[in-house]
């Protein structure tokens, strides 16, 4: 299960964004996106639970888990329906 949910993160991430417009406004933040993952690796009821600060960021956070739309179908062997999640998406300039 820890595997699962590591792997779904770390496709969060790879679709991630910085948006052009909040990278040369130095804008930073802490987007928390829910959704819900189902069986087949759709995912429905994406929204913010709290938001970044910065309306720019949150949308990037948003596309990211968008993207993953049918890429992390759930393991069988864990035999559920459907999976609730709540992860953070961080925007940072380094």
């Amino acid at each position: 299960m820890a595997d699962f949910r590591a792997a779904l993160q770390q496709g969060i991430e790879r679709n991630k964004r910085y948006p052009l417009r909040e990278r040369r406004r130095r804008h930073q933040g802490r987007s928390v996106v829910a959704f819900t993952l189902h069986r087949n690796g759709d995912i429905s009821d994406i929204r913010i639970v709290t938001g970044s600060g910065h309306p720019g960021l949150d949308r990037a956070a948003v596309s990211a888990v968008e993207k993953i739309d049918g890429q992390f179908p759930i393991p069988p062997e864990l035999a559920r329906e459907s999976w609730q999640f709540t992860v953070p998406v961080i925007y940072r300039l380094q």
